[in-house]
């Protein structure tokens, strides 16, 4: 798993449940979410509220991108 990756997830243990290339497949998405939010790499709580709301998405089975930035910006919307 690349540093990037665990920065994304506030080095959290919620990424042993994915496989690499499930990270991968995620992580530009949850930068895009941040990004989008405003969420800086300091902002290390909600960095990770994000990842786990997209983590959430992709383990319920909802992988298509769109749907899982849906996610990531779900709490957002409220």
């Amino acid at each position: 798993m690349s540093a990037a990756t665990t920065r994304l997830i506030g080095g959290s243990e919620a990424h042993a449940a994915f496989a690499p290339h499930e990270l991968a497949s995620m992580q530009p998405i949850i930068e895009a979410v941040c990004l989008e939010l405003g969420v800086t790499a300091r902002e290390k709580s909600r960095r990770k509220a994000v990842a786990d709301r997209v983590m959430a998405a992709y383990s319920r089975g909802t992988r298509l991108p769109l749907n899982m930035v849906s996610a990531g910006l779900a709490e957002h919307r409220v």
